[in-house]
């Protein structure tokens, strides 16, 4: 997501689509975005639930949705209005076409809940934050 929101504030000059050829709706990968909030509000439970005495664990983080690349383009471009120039390359190697997290265990033994979960909120809080790092570079 960072990389499509410097292609749209022309810090990039495009953004390059690995792949349009998986067994995904839309041919793109699918990933568990997560917002950046909702990432450290579970940290933070993971540290609370260490200082009251829980063990170390590994726990999954997401939405337990995936959303595509080509997804993330288009929310990028409705949220700026800025159409992207977009490429077209070759898969990656060892690259799954679906990857989404399972946080039933962080839910239930952190008491963690995301609270950002949909796409046009989490792209126009990374839009405002590209905007604003634009600002302060040129400041």
């Amino acid at each position: 997501m960072p990389l499509v929101c410097q292609a749209a504030s022309g810090r990039r000059p495009s953004i390059t689509v690995f792949g349009a050829d998986y067994p995904t709706p839309d041919g793109t990968c699918v990933r568990d975005y997560i917002h950046v909030h909702d990432l450290c509000s579970a940290h933070l439970r993971a540290l609370e639930y260490l200082e009251s005495g829980g063990g170390t664990a590994a726990f999954d983080l997401g939405y337990g949705q995936g959303t595509s690349v080509q997804q993330i383009i288009d929310a990028v471009e409705r949220v700026s209005g800025i159409a992207l120039k977009v490429e077209e390359g070759e898969r990656r190697p060892g690259d799954p076409a679906r990857l989404v997290a399972d946080s039933t265990r962080a839910r239930e033994v952190l008491g963690w809940t995301p609270a950002r979960a949909d796409l046009d909120t989490i792209v126009a809080d990374a839009w405002r934050w590209e905007r604003a790092f634009l600002a302060r570079a040129v400041a």
